[in-house]
């Protein structure tokens, strides 16, 4: 029997948040509501998209930003065996995960109510007005751009966000890649975001096994491509793994949710990886066998 739980799932069409809410599924969790950001391809005014061309606009964001991790799947097979083998160590059935991820998904199929919202992005005022309106109180921030302040701020509203670094020691960007570089193993962290960048309190965090994906040299896809498979499959499952069954399942007072303060006078802040960096972290992570 599914739980319903005081959560509002804000996505951002996409591997993460998809992830999300299938693993919610899997633990019997279903948000109160989900809010789906829908951003209009054309030049059209987003506030006359409405109805079939809403339907429209939503259909194509789903091929958009879902294009790599499907031309993955279809014509990297090794790869994907090759991942789906390496994060096994991680979660339980990796494999099924991604098939739920991307195959006849929709987000009608959670249980909860889904508002559709066309908008031009996380500062589209129109966005914070349909969260202030959801009287939502917990939501979970699914990536895709920068919350800024005018949402954050809203009076009762706490954001969770998970983050591919183990803080208070890994901020910033390619958190994950720098993981593998500086520690030697992935970490991951939830916490309640505020306007500054990964500072907020933290709801948990833990380092995880050390992680590599071994292939053959004969499989093995570009930089580019492999880039991508993170960031399509790997990240996404990780996070998601972690905030349900570290935080969102073993809650029973989500008004009121353990967290504690980050020593801000630890830690790093990463910025993107260069280009032969990242090569070279992509080549830990992606040893050949």
């Amino acid at each position: 029997m599914s739980r319903q739980i005081p959560l509002t799932v804000l996505a951002w069409e996409g591997p993460q948040a998809r992830a999300y809410l299938v693993r919610m599924k899997r633990a019997g969790i279903t948000p109160e509501r989900i809010i789906l950001m829908i951003k209009d391809p054309r030049n059209s005014p987003l506030a006359k998209v409405t109805g079939r061309g809403l339907a429209k606009a939503e259909k194509a964001q789903e091929r958009a930003h879902n294009f790599h991790p499907h031309r993955t799947r279809a014509s990297n097979p090794q790869l994907m065996a090759a991942i789906t083998n390496g994060l096994a160590g991680q979660l339980e059935d990796p494999a099924g995960l991604i098939s739920e991820i991307f195959d006849s998904f929709s987000y009608d199929d959670f249980g909860a109510p889904v508002e559709r919202v066309a908008v031009s992005g996380y500062r589209d005022p129109a966005l914070r007005e349909a969260i202030a309106a959801s009287g939502a109180e917990l939501l979970l921030f699914s990536g895709g751009g920068i919350m800024p302040a005018e949402i954050l701020e809203l009076p009762g509203l706490r954001v969770i966000h998970v983050h591919t670094g183990f803080l208070p020691d890994v901020r910033g960007a390619d958190v994950l890649l720098w993981s593998l570089m500086v520690r030697g193993r992935p970490g991951v962290s939830a916490f309640l975001m505020t306007p500054r960048l990964d500072d907020g309190d933290l709801l948990g965090a833990t380092e995880l096994p050390p992680l590599a994906i071994p292939l053959a040299a004969a499989d093995r896809p570009d930089d580019d491509t492999l880039y991508r498979s993170l960031f399509s499959f790997i990240d996404p499952l990780i996070r998601a793994e972690f905030v349900i069954s570290q935080v969102l399942e073993p809650a029973s007072d989500f008004a009121a949710l353990p967290a504690t303060a980050q020593d801000l006078n630890v830690g790093v802040t990463f910025h993107f990886m260069a280009p032969q960096l990242r090569s070279a972290a992509l080549a830990q992570l992606f040893p050949t066998a």
